[in-house]
């Protein structure tokens, strides 16, 4: 299947998030195009939704003269907006107006094929819908960010993730349109001693795994299966760990590369980190210099602001990172999830043009933040 075949589609704007070129082209022609696709959305949105057409009447906003992110500044999208209403209001009127009767009546790619929960780790869980157009299009920029790494190297995926979560489907997913052969954690409880005696039989390579659940219950993660692994497989046996769902820390990789050492392999595991949230999915993704995750343009638009000022901050500055999923079903515009990092706008040794975001952590205090800059009133 070519990945390139997929198209991210509003107004006369289109690209496809699965060409490799988004993360290698002159990044002020790719800034360019990605205005001009976030510009295009929020028009379809407000000629779609009464929801989003209300909120940007009353804040005498004309869509068609947003040509960039920066000229909604005052708007902003966050979880104590998403408290006060269903979550069937984020969908453009054909879907609310046809849910009862039935969504056979839209066209295939644009009915609603998934609806996920967020895990709640920043507050009140959300509920969100993707149509099999979002669907396949995120599958094809998930692999198209792991376009570096020789499929051999991760030709057969254990998966951790409880199928429940939205993580564990759309990388199976996601995985298995990649080629590999994804092998799905079969356990309802964490059970790391079960996983590494899964990732024995299913002679896995690759692992796609929480690096630490906390109090969030993703599936089994990293932290414990390393903990539980007293034959040292993961050492042996495993090229690549896909992390995401939480920070990774450095001893982690640390641990596996002595693993390595331990067991005479002649590879170093390769590390890939991937962060996102349900709401839109994944945002940013390592490469394999581990400096940073890199944004991912093509199926979301990407900033990182002052919260004070609400600008946009400056090469090596902190701020908060707002999320525009480019979906047909539920629409996030400038969303706040509570992602906190350093902004980083310089050439990777990679090669890729992309902007890269360094140390991201949950904000706490998100809820203080929505209500000092006057969130969605």
């Amino acid at each position: 299947m070519n990945i390139k075949e997929f198209k991210v589609k509003f107004g006369n704007v289109s690209l496809s998030p699965g060409d490799k070129e988004l993360d290698y082209m002159d990044k002020n022609k790719r800034l360019e195009l990605m205005n001009s696709l976030f510009s295009a959305y929020v028009q379809d949105t407000y000629e779609k939704s009464t929801f989003f057409r209300n909120h940007l009447k009353n804040k005498k906003i004309d869509p068609k003269k947003v040509f960039k992110p920066e000229d909604l500044k005052d708007v902003l999208l966050g979880k104590n907006t998403l408290a006060l209403i269903s979550a069937d209001e984020l969908l453009p009127d054909e879907y609310i107006n046809n849910f009862d009767k039935g969504l056979d009546k839209l066209e295939f790619p644009l009915r609603i094929g998934k609806t996920f929960s967020s895990s709640g780790s920043t507050g009140r869980p959300a509920e969100v819908y993707y149509t099999s157009k979002d669907w396949d299009n995120t599958k094809a920029a998930i692999i198209r960010t792991m376009h570096h790494i020789p499929l051999k190297e991760w030709s057969r995926t254990f998966n951790g993730f409880h199928q429940g979560h939205v993580a564990g489907k759309i990388y199976e997913d996601a995985f298995n349109m990649g080629g590999s052969l994804v092998k799905n954690s079969h356990f309802t409880s964490t059970n790391d001693s079960d996983s590494i005696n899964q990732i024995i039989k299913g002679k896995s390579n690759a692992l796609c795994v929480p690096a630490d659940s906390g109090k969030v219950s993703k599936g089994g993660d990293l932290k414990n299966m390393l903990v539980a692994d007293i034959d040292n497989i993961i050492g042996k046996q495993i090229r690549v760990i896909i992390t995401t769902g939480g920070p990774r820390q450095q001893y982690l990789i640390d641990q596996v590369h002595k693993r390595n050492e331990l067991a005479g392999a002649n590879f170093k595991t390769k590390f890939i980190d991937m962060a996102g949230c349900a709401e839109v999915l994944p945002t940013v993704s390592e490469c394999e210099f581990n400096s940073g995750m890199h944004i991912m343009p093509g199926i979301i638009n990407v900033e990182v602001i002052n919260p004070k000022t609400l600008k946009h901050v400056k090469n090596g500055e902190r701020g908060l990172l707002i999320y525009t999923g480019f979906k047909q079903g539920s629409r996030f515009i400038r969303y706040i999830v509570g992602d906190e990092a350093t902004f980083i706008d310089e050439p990777c040794k990679c090669g890729r043009t992309t902007p890269r975001v360094k140390d991201l952590q949950r904000v706490i205090d998100i809820q203080r933040f929505e209500e000092g800059c006057g969130v969605w009133k």
